[in-house]
């Protein structure tokens, strides 16, 4: 029991030794670390201020929809075109710009959202503003060309519909005026019946010629009185369609720019606080490192002399 904790003892002071050893190491080369790693951190810090400042543009749009509600282009149709650069050279003829100074274009489509986010970034924010806004303008005119054959679809239904309903309602007025010179005829032949009934000398063959006219009368005017409820109830049906017809033009929405570009305030690159932090963080652990690197160095030499 004794010997362990001798043992222990021992260990303990060879620990503290060995610690001891790493601050003198380190105390004995502080020049070396403190120069390594001022040095460095000023170069880079130096580096970090002639570096260009990058800024991130975006845009949020929205396909336009259909009277079905339904989205004229599925966002993951629009963010493939426009990452796959069809746009590019249009914007680059739209804005006389060189190729080169195109920058990349990435669109995104923001989660549980018909929305698709159009980004880049760019050292020219202006340049960068305007390239975003040329293709809000490209894709909204794509967009806008496929409604416009719907709204033109739909606007000649609804022409076709109103002739149809003003017909139908026409037909309604003249059956109603026929039905009612029938029923004028056959309260005539009435009259005319009791008038014979109530003579002295009443013939009945003139009697039956009345009640069968009457009679040939009435059936007419039932047939115009079913035509009259045959043509309102198609006139009903009409006017329904020509509303749904209208509310369908009305539900078809334009497509709406949930954000424009703007320039922003602040550059997203190169953020100097960081690379200040990492760099004095790496360039001290590299020069720890060469301090003990030359410690061993120096010590393998006197090794090497001594024998």
């Amino acid at each position: 029991m004794q010997n362990q904790i001798d043992f222990d003892q021992r260990q303990c002071d060879n620990d503290e030794i060995e610690l001891a050893d790493l601050f003198l190491v380190l105390w004995k080369r502080k020049w070396i670390i403190f120069a390594i790693t001022i040095v460095t951190t000023v170069a880079v810090v130096i580096i970090s201020f002639m570096l260009p400042k990058i800024y991130y543009v975006n845009a949020i749009i929205e396909s336009g929809r259909n009277a079905d509600g339904n989205l004229v282009t599925p966002p993951q149709e629009i963010a493939e075109i426009i990452n796959s650069g069809a746009y590019d050279r249009n914007i680059l003829k739209a804005l006389a710009i060189p190729g080169d100074q195109m920058p990349k274009v990435n669109a995104s489509i923001p989660k549980l959202t018909d929305m698709v986010n159009i980004s880049l970034e760019s050292s020219d924010p202006q340049l960068a503003k305007k390239i975003i806004s040329e293709l809000l303008n490209k894709i909204s005119a794509v967009i806008q060309e496929k409604q416009a054959i719907l709204v033109q679809k739909t606007k000649i239904q609804i022409k076709k519909v109103m002739l149809d309903r003003n017909m139908l309602k026409e037909n309604v007025i003249q059956t109603k005026k026929q039905a009612a010179e029938s029923k004028a005829k056959i309260d005539d032949l009435e009259k005319k019946k009791l008038e014979a009934l109530n003579t002295r000398n009443r013939d009945a063959l003139t009697v039956f010629l009345y009640t069968n006219e009457i009679r040939n009368g009435q059936v007419y005017l039932n047939n115009l009185n079913d035509k009259v409820a045959e043509l309102e109830q198609r006139y009903q049906k009409t006017s329904l369609t020509l509303e749904n017809l209208r509310l369908e033009l009305e539900n078809i929405k334009s497509t709406v720019i949930i954000k424009e570009p703007t320039i922003p305030e602040k550059h997203i690159k190169p953020n100097k606080k960081l690379i200040v932090v990492l760099t004095f963080v790496a360039s001290f652990m590299v020069a720890v490192f060469l301090a003990f690197l030359l410690e061993i160095v120096g010590k393998v030499k006197q090794m090497e002399k001594g024998e």
